[in-house]
C-alpha cells in the first residue's frame, strides 16, 4: 500500500470499541509500521475537508457568522441567533471536523466528530465512486439497525480526500477488503 493509507495493529493501549483495540486519534494521524506482518492489518486514513480547502472553509465560517447576525437580529434574541448557527454547523461536521476510517477484516467504522457508525462488509452490497468520495451501499449497521434512507440507497459515504494519489490508495483499499471479507 501506499503512504497515503497507515497500518495499524490490534494491540494498543486505548479503549476498545467492537471487540477492536484502537489506539488514540493522535497516534491513527502519525503514520506507523507493523511490525509483524503476520498481525490482522487494519488500514485507517484521517479526512478534514475543511483543512484541505481553507478557502472554502472560510466561506461557510464567514456564512455561519452571518446567518447568527441575521436571525439574532430578525428574532431579536442573540441567543437564537448562535443556536441557529449551531444547528447548521452541526449539520456540516463531516466538512469542518476531521474524520477518521478504520478498515478492518470485519467492516469499516466511521468515527464523526458526533458519532461512530459501523458496516460490516457481509452487510454490503456494493460501492459507487464519484470523485472523492465514495457510498459503500448496505442495508444494515454492524448493530443490525436499517441504515438511514433519505431518498436515496441506504449506505455510509466514504469520504477519500483532495490529493489525487492519497484518494486512489485509500479507495484501492477500501475495494480490496470488500473484495477479502465482502458478500
Amino acid at each position: 500500500m501506499a503512504d497515503a493509507t497507515k497500518v495499524f495493529s490490534r494491540q494498543g493501549s486505548a479503549g476498545s470499541l467492537f471487540g477492536m483495540t484502537l489506539a488514540p486519534v493522535e497516534f491513527m494521524r502519525e503514520p506507523q509500521v507493523m511490525a509483524d506482518p503476520r498481525q490482522d492489518r487494519v488500514t485507517g486514513w484521517t479526512v478534514w475537508p475543511a483543512r484541505e480547502r481553507p478557502l472554502r472553509a472560510a466561506v461557510v465560517v464567514a456564512v455561519l457568522v452571518l446567518l447568527a447576525l441575521g436571525a439574532a437580529m430578525a428574532w431579536g434574541d442573540p441567543l437564537l441567533g448562535v443556536l441557529s448557527s449551531l444547528a447548521v454547523a452541526v449539520s456540516l461536521q463531516t466538512f469542518l471536523l476531521p474524520t477518521d476510517y478504520v478498515l478492518d477484516a470485519e467492516g469499516i467504522t466511521v468515527h464523526e466528530p458526533l458519532r461512530v457508525r459501523r458496516v460490516l462488509w457481509s452487510d454490503v452490497h456494493g460501492v459507487m465512486w464519484r470523485g472523492e468520495r465514495g457510498f459503500l451501499r448496505a442495508s444494515r449497521d454492524s448493530a443490525g439497525r436499517l441504515l438511514p434512507r433519505w431518498g436515496g440507497p441506504r449506505g455510509l459515504t466514504i469520504l477519500l480526500c483532495a490529493d489525487r494519489v492519497a484518494a486512489g490508495a485509500r479507495r484501492d483499499a477500501v475495494e480490496a477488503s470488500l473484495r477479502r471479507h465482502g458478500s
